[in-house]
């Protein structure tokens, strides 16, 4: 008798089958997105620091941005958070999900999306892209940085519809969510510049 294990063949029509479990997908990023950003935010001892939220408007299209201010993921860490199924969270009670899903989630609603690492020093951009036959990712941009460790993510919103849905899901969410969240400008849409971030932020 022979046993053999099953196997998982990962490829873009696979990543958009598991996406498109979600019933409400501006809603599903917006709350997998934020709880990512915290569970780093506690790993980090960083609760007291809020998590950035914001439309940016210097772009066209516009983009739906959250930045978080936790571990931040070195270059060596970035294959594990584009495994599906892979997750650091399965031992840690205080950490929410661990099916290694929630990151891949932009794609439900773009076929691609960046992340943006910040990370001892360094600054590391990645455009992930889901291709005719897989999803895939790519080192951008590599560069010193001053800015606090975390990740950005950083989604494409191509039409006024998913725009109105993602406000919506947002204020959903935040009226629910005891994370400490801060939205900027996010319902007036002004035009934010790169460096809107606080740097003084003490952490």
């Amino acid at each position: 008798m022979k046993t053999e294990s099953f196997n998982i063949e990962i490829s873009s029509t696979a990543i958009k089958a598991m996406v498109a479990m979600y019933h409400d997908k501006p809603l599903a990023v917006v709350r997998e997105l934020l709880t990512n950003a915290w569970d780093s935010h506690k790993r980090a001892g960083h609760t007291s620091v809020p998590i950035d939220v914001y439309l940016f408007k210097g772009d066209s299209p516009k983009h739906f941005v959250v930045r978080d201010y936790g571990t931040g993921i070195s270059p060596d860490k970035m294959k594990d958070f584009c495994t599906v199924y892979r997750s650091d969270k399965r031992d840690d009670d205080e950490q929410t999900g661990f099916f290694g899903i929630g990151s891949k989630v932009p794609f439900s609603i773009s076929d691609s999306f960046t992340v943006t690492t910040y990370y001892n020093g360094m600054k590391y951009s990645y455009l992930m892209t889901l291709t005719e036959t897989l999803p895939v990712y790519t080192l951008i941009a590599e560069q010193k940085t001053d800015e606090l460790n975390g990740v950005e993510v950083s989604i494409p919103v191509h039409t006024e519809k998913l725009e109105k849905q993602l406000i919506k899901a947002f204020g959903e969410f935040y009226k629910l969510s005891d994370m400490d969240i801060r939205p900027i400008s996010l319902i007036e849409f002004e035009k934010l510049e790169p460096e809107y971030i606080n740097k003084n932020i003490e952490v």
